[in-house]
């Protein structure tokens, strides 16, 4: 991880994406504020390292031996349950492999369902506070059973382990991509132009496309007291954010949902969706649809899903 510094060259995210996909491979970047993420696949780390230093100071470095990874997992650790049939566990091995999957990071039962219903072979378990690892992506990758397999993190903190797998499938019989989606919204909305039958390479770029078209926020109570950017955050209000800037903090969790759609609404908007989270009663969701519908009904598609998520009380995604 490289932190943009005071004294260094201007970061420009094209050229030094540019520069590490010349003399590496499996290039992801994750840039969030001040802070850039990155992930590369290559036999000169030091090289990178020494040009990634002259636009910041490094927070995080982690350099691993990816052959030895691969081998290490490769020695019999047995895969987990992702939310497939029991009678399923060893279906890599009975049956023939089919041309693509789709392997989704999701939390909470109504998104499995949604994530399912658009295509996914496989769900892993994950959140704000259950990243999961390396090894859970790879065991999920085989867990599919096909030739090619897309990848939805998610969220921005899991796109490394994500990427990191297929650094380990390598070599394999299995080609396994990131679709770096950083989001629940982002990754629902690339999920939709997953299509199983496609050529594997013409699928993958539709779905990475559609990441662009998505503005996401969330809504979230707060622990503790604090200032953010300029804002007071109470504990116990209802937080609500986009791109990680604070947009309001208030005591009401729909005061909170309806100030941060009105922060991402614009004029060109066309698709308003909010997933409802586990602590939002049959009345509440009601009251926000027809609160919605009166504000913004005649503008735009508005569709209210149930994802009973944890800890969000509302995930909400503009196109």
């Amino acid at each position: 991880m490289a932190k943009e510094g005071e004294g260094k060259k201007n970061f420009v995210e094209k050229n030094f994406i540019k520069f590490l996909s010349a003399h590496g491979k499996s290039v992801v970047t994750v840039k969030d504020d001040d802070i850039v993420k990155v992930h590369v696949h290559t036999l000169t780390p030091g090289n990178m390292l020494n040009y990634a230093q002259q636009f910041g100071e490094f927070v995080t470095i982690t350099i691993e031996n990816m052959s030895e990874e691969h081998r290490n997992i490769e020695q019999g650790h047995k895969a987990t349950d992702y939310n497939l049939n029991p009678k399923e566990e060893n279906k890599e091995q009975n049956e023939p492999k089919k041309d693509m999957g789709l392997v989704c990071v999701s939390s909470g039962a109504g998104l499995d369902e949604m994530f399912k219903e658009l295509g996914a072979d496989v769900i892993v378990s994950g959140g704000q506070t259950m990243n999961p690892s390396t090894e859970d992506f790879v065991n999920a990758i085989k867990k599919v059973n096909a030739k090619h397999v897309i990848l939805l993190p998610n969220n921005s903190n899991i796109v490394m382990a994500a990427s990191q797998a297929c650094d380990v499938m390598e070599g394999s019989d299995v080609s396994a991509m990131v679709v770096p989606s950083k989001t629940i919204l982002q990754g629902m909305s690339s999920a939709m132009m997953y299509n199983p039958d496609g050529e594997f390479m013409d699928v993958y770029e539709e779905m990475k496309d559609a990441l662009k078209n998505v503005k996401s926020g969330s809504v979230t109570y707060s622990i503790k007291d604090t200032d953010i950017d300029g804002v007071h955050i109470t504990k116990g209000f209802y937080m609500s954010m986009k791109d990680k800037n604070i947009v309001s903090c208030v005591k009401d969790k729909l005061e909170a949902l309806y100030d941060l759609i009105d922060s991402l609404i614009k004029n060109d908007s066309s698709i308003l969706t909010v997933i409802l989270g586990e602590d939002i009663s049959k009345e509440e969701e009601a009251k926000i649809n027809d609160t919605l519908m009166d504000k913004y009904g005649s503008d735009i598609d508005i569709d209210i899903k149930r994802g009973d998520q944890p800890v969000y009380s509302f995930l909400v995604g503009v196109e």
